[in-house]
Order: C-alpha cells, then sequence, then structure tokens
C-alpha cells in the first residue's frame, strides 16, 4: 500500500481551484493538482507493507492525543525551490504553520517509536499546500508573473480548522491518483 498522513482542507478546495485555473493561464508546463485530491502531508510512508498500517494507526493517534485543535491560515504563493526555477508550486501557511510543526514532530517520533524509519529530511518540515508540479521550464517566467500577482487578500481564502489526522491509502492512475481513507485521528 502507498500511504501518506495528511491534513484535509476542504474548506479552501473550490477557491484554491480558482486560482490554479488563473495559474494555469500562463500555459507554463505544470501538472496541477486536481481541487479534490488537495490535502497537506504531514508524511509520506511510500510502499508500506499491509501488516504496518496498524501500527501506523497507533502512530496517528498517539500524536493527535491530548493535542488541541488550531486553526490555519493561508498566506503567500510561492515556489520550491524559487519562482525563478520552480519544481513545485505551492500556498505557504501564514498562522498555524509552528502547531502544525509541533504534530508533524510528535507523528515523526510516533512513527520512528512504532519501527519506522524515516528519511531524513535535512530541511525539516516547511508547512506547504502544494498546488502544481512543474514539469518542465515552458513559459516559467510567465508563471512566475502570475504567482506574484496573487497576494493573501486577493486569495481571501477561508481559515482551515486543524481537528485530525488521515491515513489516505494513494493509487496511482493515469491522470490522477485517487485517495482513500484508511484511517483518521481526532485532536482533542
Amino acid at each position: 500500500m502507498r500511504l501518506f498522513i495528511a491534513v484535509p482542507v476542504d474548506p479552501v478546495r473550490e477557491k484554491v481551484g480558482r486560482i490554479m485555473n488563473d495559474l494555469a493561464s500562463a500555459a507554463a508546463d505544470v501538472k496541477w493538482v486536481k481541487p479534490d485530491n488537495l490535502h497537506m502531508t504531514i508524511q509520506f510512508l511510500g510502499e508500506t507493507p499491509q501488516d504496518k498500517v496498524e501500527a501506523v494507526g497507533r502512530a496517528i493517534s498517539e500524536a493527535c492525543c491530548g493535542r488541541p485543535r488550531f486553526e490555519l491560515a493561508f498566506g503567500q504563493l510561492g515556489a520550491f525551490p524559487s519562482l525563478d526555477l520552480p519544481r513545485v508550486i505551492w500556498l505557504g501557511i501564514a498562522e498555524g504553520a509552528d502547531r502544525l510543526g509541533e504534530l508533524a514532530q510528535a507523528l515523526a517520533r510516533g512513527l520512528t517509536g512504532q519501527g519506522f524509519a524515516l528519511p531524513e529530511e535535512g530541511r525539516g518540515f516547511k508547512a506547504h499546500l502544494t498546488i502544481g508540479r512543474v514539469r518542465s521550464r515552458r513559459n516559467a517566467y510567465r508563471l512566475k508573473d502570475r504567482v506574484s500577482a496573487w497576494s493573501p487578500e486577493k486569495m481571501g481564502l477561508p481559515r482551515v480548522a486543524v481537528d485530525r489526522l488521515v491515513l489516505y491509502e494513494s493509487r496511482l492512475r493515469p491522470g490522477w491518483p485517487v485517495y482513500t481513507v484508511v484511517k483518521t485521528a481526532e485532536l482533542a
């Protein structure tokens, strides 16, 4: 099973979809995330044996246990590694990133405690919502202009309640992956 753990972002899907449509007008070579598939990945596990799913569920529950719910406010659009050389187009977090990072650390400790060897990322957890993956440099300068034109005020995105972590299975299909909920753990 191909697994990842994420925070759902249902309240912003429609508006982010409209922003992605505007960015797509730059005709850059970007594979945009389908709005129904938008989520904030906290930990990507990749191929995971079926017999490890219960241990992942325990780690998620432990990370959420006693931890209060909170909200995220979205900020500026950006790109990894930069807007000049974009590989991933993302929506940043203006408020709540620290608490999301603490939740991610608690989850990583729980997964390690359950025997998972997590990759060292060196750069640490950076809270963001991936909205597109750049496939080539075609029209990258136009994409940069379109991204720069969107301010947080112009986007007008609602806050998102972080009230649960969700373990998803990802099945790769032609065009778009299909995500299936495997387990959910609620924050206090």
